[in-house]
């Protein structure tokens, strides 16, 4: 395979792949297993068959096996030119690569530790440093699900993308849109501290919600020009027609270039209706809705309790507003449209992790959410988190 046919020993040995003769006593004559004329190679020679065999595919097993005997051969091919700078970065950036894949995934770890499983068992590169990665990953997953810890793939208040570690809890019943959270005494130092959050989503996708209790005393400046100008005051009083609240630390004012917005208002032609009016006793229910639609079209008191509703467009429902103080009866006005600068957002399940650890007292149905709404948020978060119908995790 090596050279032409038997050569006389008689010319002197030569070597099998240059056929070159063995003039300066460089040829090697225990490289493998070969006898007679096959046996002899010049180390050059070799290393050259190696390279060139070692270019199609490192693990070529011709690059360390002899064709001919089949024994090993006696001197390794020669190392990669390159490098070992280059091959441990590649290694580093394969396990980058497969634990951002892996980590930014939902569901049960199990199936996440069988592909980290098949991509160990199925890597060619011939370094130890992926598959010691790749362990290092699947016992860092394996480590945090015990816990009951995710780490996941989610927009920061910055509107940047990032890794959080959430704690990740099973389902609680009852939790749902329109609930009220009530923060627990420890959170400290936070933007939740004693705080009430009005949730306004809740499923697959995770949990958003709205803080009632962080009202704005100011117009922000980020308000859009077309908002601020048809708001009618630059102030959140209450007697402005607009009220400004911070929402959440999600897309805040002053935290990067995203912003969010989130309007709460009475008016059922606009957005969707997140929390019923309560039923006055001994009324039906559908007395009681015409009852609400004609106090809220006509700008009566607001003794009826009104539903509230979430959306639409924010100048549509300034104008509502704007027409239903000027029918309304001196002292008598309904209910204010609330706009919320920023949100809460939770990744699924990590709501009721914070739950059931405690982050939160629990949550209470919201009964006359506008009562509440109206109450001084110190005042809100100490009767809700007294009452006898907070309710808890299982």
């Amino acid at each position: 395979m090596f050279g032409p046919g038997p050569v006389d020993e008689a010319e002197g040995p030569q070597c099998r792949i240059c056929w070159a003769p063995d003039d300066a006593g460089n040829l090697l004559s225990n490289v493998c297993s070969c006898a007679g004329t096959q046996k002899h190679i010049h180390l050059k020679c070799l290393r050259l068959w190696q390279e060139n065999v070692q270019k199609r595919d490192a693990n070529d097993e011709r690059a360390f096996r002899c064709s001919v005997c089949r024994a090993l051969f006696s001197v390794p091919p020669p190392k990669g030119r390159e490098g070992l700078l280059l091959k441990l970065l590649r290694g580093i950036g394969t396990v980058l690569c497969v634990a951002l894949l892996v980590l930014g995934l939902s569901g049960p770890p199990f199936p996440l530790l069988a592909l980290l499983v098949l991509l160990l068992l199925g890597t060619r590169s011939g370094s130890w440093l992926p598959g010691i990665g790749l362990l290092a990953v699947a016992t860092l997953l394996a480590t945090l699900h015990a816990r009951g810890l995710r780490v996941v793939m989610r927009m920061d208040g910055g509107g940047r993308l990032g890794l959080a570690l959430i704690r990740y809890g099973a389902p609680v019943h009852a939790l749902q849109p329109g609930v009220l959270l009530v923060a627990s005494e420890g959170l400290h130092h936070s933007v939740f501290r004693r705080s009430v959050v009005l949730l306004t989503a809740h499923g697959r996708n995770g949990a958003r919600g709205l803080i009632l209790t962080q009202p704005i005393h100011a117009q922000p400046p980020t308000l859009p020009a077309g908002v601020a100008a048809s708001s009618g005051s630059t102030a959140g009083g209450a007697d402005a027609p607009l009220r400004h609240h911070l929402g959440g630390p999600v897309g805040m004012p002053g935290e990067g270039v995203h912003t969010e917005l989130s309007v709460l208002h009475p008016f059922p032609e606009f957005g969707r209706r997140l929390v019923p009016a309560p039923m006055p006793a001994g009324e039906h229910a559908p007395a009681a809705a015409a009852r609400r639609t004609n106090s809220t079209s006509e700008g009566s008191a607001p003794a009826v309790a009104v539903p509230l509703y979430e959306g639409g467009s924010l100048a549509d429902i300034l104008a509502a507003a704007a027409g239903q103080r000027r029918r309304a009866a001196a002292g008598h006005e309904g209910p204010p449209v609330l706009l919320f600068h920023g949100v809460c957002a939770w990744a699924e399940g990590q709501l009721e992790g914070e739950l059931r650890a405690g982050a939160w007292a629990g949550f209470v149905q919201p009964g006359d959410i506008w009562g509440k709404v109206a109450a001084p948020p110190e005042e809100l978060w100490r009767a809700l988190a007294d009452s006898p119908d907070l309710m808890r995790a299982d």
